[in-house]
């Protein structure tokens, strides 16, 4: 969004045909393994997610987990971290694409109270895990590091 600074990342989505196989998996793990071991420091605060195209068409299903990389790792993990509303606006709304055709191409615009739904949801969450441990505040999330 034209916001970032030195303790940005660099987002990014990766629409694929179909759900990746183990050995699709392992060759990603070793080329992103590759990726974080180079000499730049953007290498290493990448995060993003590899989405099958028809569960990128659709609203997320809870539960549903992508092949995900977070900032700061070399590992793909299963995650539901860009498996939001949010993050597909953010595509439609602000997406810069490398590759391949438009987001809005990819799936329908997101209704507006669907985003307010899962933002508040999202918000009424954190709030409730704060409440519950106060000490989560002192994350690196917190101090000023991008999530």
């Amino acid at each position: 969004m034209g916001d970032y600074d030195r303790h940005s990342d660099v987002d990014w989505i990766m629409v694929i045909e179909e759900e990746l196989s183990e050995v699709q998996v392992q060759a990603l793990q070793s080329m992103h393994g590759r990726i974080f071991d180079l000499d730049c420091a953007w290498a290493q605060h990448l995060e993003g997610s590899y989405f099958p195209r028809d569960v990128l068409r659709r609203p997320p299903v809870p539960g549903e987990r992508l092949w995900y990389l977070d900032n700061g790792s070399r590992v793909l993990i299963q995650s539901e971290h860009c498996n939001t509303l949010v993050v597909r606006w953010q595509l439609q709304e602000h997406g810069v694409i490398l590759a391949g055709p438009p987001p809005a191409t990819l799936f329908d615009p997101i209704p507006e109270q669907a985003l307010r739904r899962e933002i508040y949801a999202v918000i009424h969450d954190w709030g409730e895990e704060i409440l519950a441990d106060p000490s989560i505040t002192t994350t690196a999330f917190t101090r000023g590091s991008s999530c």
